[in-house]
């Protein structure tokens, strides 16, 4: 994922693997650019929606997805619905232009890192969920993220 779009514009925070800080040398790790922005996403997706005890607006209502719907286009239209809700929150976006799962024509050309292999064989295996969202900033620049998240 290039931008031209500087770091200052998708900030700098902590760094975090599997949900911990990293430390690198002895100090914690910062994270800046596009990857901060895209590890953003990614807490808000893997943080259940009102499970934050400062903000219970944030997050992404995973349970509506596997409670409201009962068909895979239903659970992927849910999965979008929540995506865009939950993405709202963050003032360096401007619109989600499409989302894409792991088993839809187009999902490997812009998940690259999927190719040759069958992320939606191991996704429904592993109950977890495989997306591309092609988003655009606020600067006016496009940006595509890989997000995942676990049924409840």
């Amino acid at each position: 994922m290039s931008s031209s779009v500087g770091t200052n514009f998708f900030g700098t925070s902590l760094a975090l693997q599997a949900g911990d800080l990293v430390f690198r040398n002895g100090d914690l790790a910062p994270i800046s650019g596009l990857d901060n922005f895209a590890q953003a996403v990614g807490v808000i997706v893997a943080t259940p929606f009102g499970s934050d005890q400062v903000n219970v607006n944030y997050g992404l209502d995973v349970a509506s997805i596997f409670t409201l719907a009962n068909t895979v286009s239903s659970i992927k239209n849910v999965i979008k619905l929540n995506l865009a809700k939950s993405l709202a929150i963050d003032d360096r976006l401007r619109e989600i232009n499409e989302v894409l799962f792991d088993d839809e024509p187009g999902f490997a050309q812009l998940a690259p890192e999927f190719a040759g292999a069958n992320p939606g064989a191991a996704a429904r295996h592993g109950r977890v969920w495989h997306a591309v969202i092609a988003l655009t900033m606020v600067t006016g620049t496009q940006q595509q993220l890989v997000v995942s998240g676990a049924s409840p």
